[in-house]
């Protein structure tokens, strides 16, 4: 699936957050987009998501030509995002919340319910209550439901967040195996070890003039 901006803009009150972003992000590609804190990184995420409306410009969702083209209503089956604003049930156990998600959003077609805590190495952890887990444990689980997800695009909002060395290794791991096929949008920093994932950038700096 690919997704087609033209033109796109958002704003709050007066200032422009971005605008004039006309680019086609395109399926089986990894994308990083880049910038300061608080640059507009996690507002750009929101608008490919459809969560939040663009100021100006079209955004619009299709197959493999312009002709095949999926409503804005329907886009949220086609996506799976995790971002540090985006919350869990963190009173279910491990196991819980994964048979949970699996209702509302199916694993890939290769992955079996019971694989996915050995995949997020927290087998051992499985029958605990997320809300007893560490920020890092719980960054792996929102990284897990989303990346291991039955979705056309992937959105990651600084995906590397409280998680330590040996952590990020497993992420980068993680998304190299099961991003393929996808359309994948990363939303990092310019230093961040997830920038070798990418196959392009996106600088949120160059749509601010």
């Amino acid at each position: 699936m690919n997704i087609k901006l033209h033109n796109v803009g958002k704003r709050y009150n007066r200032e422009w957050i971005f605008k004039d972003l006309s680019r086609e992000l395109k399926a089986n590609s990894t994308y990083a987009v880049v910038g300061r804190n608080g640059s507009g990184k996690s507002t750009f995420l929101k608008v490919l998501s459809g969560k939040l409306s663009p100021s100006k410009g079209d955004v619009s969702y299709h197959g493999q030509s312009q002709h095949d083209p999926v409503p804005t209503e329907k886009i949220y089956r086609q996506i799976a995002m995790c971002a540090p604003y985006l919350s869990i049930y963190d009173e279910f156990t491990l196991s819980e919340l994964i048979h949970f998600q699996s209702k509302f959003k199916s694993f890939a077609k290769e992955i079996k319910e019971s694989e996915v805590p050995e995949i997020l190495e927290l087998e051992r952890f499985k029958n605990r209550a997320i809300n007893t887990f560490s920020s890092g444990m719980k960054q792996r689980v929102k990284l897990g439901l989303a990346v291991l997800s039955d979705s056309k695009i992937l959105l990651l909002d600084e995906p590397a967040s409280n998680l330590d060395h040996d952590a990020q290794d497993w992420m980068n791991k993680l998304i190299e195996k099961y991003s393929k096929d996808r359309l994948t949008v990363i939303c990092t920093n310019h230093h961040s070890q997830e920038l070798k994932l990418c196959n392009e950038q996106i600088n949120i700096h160059d749509y601010k003039k």
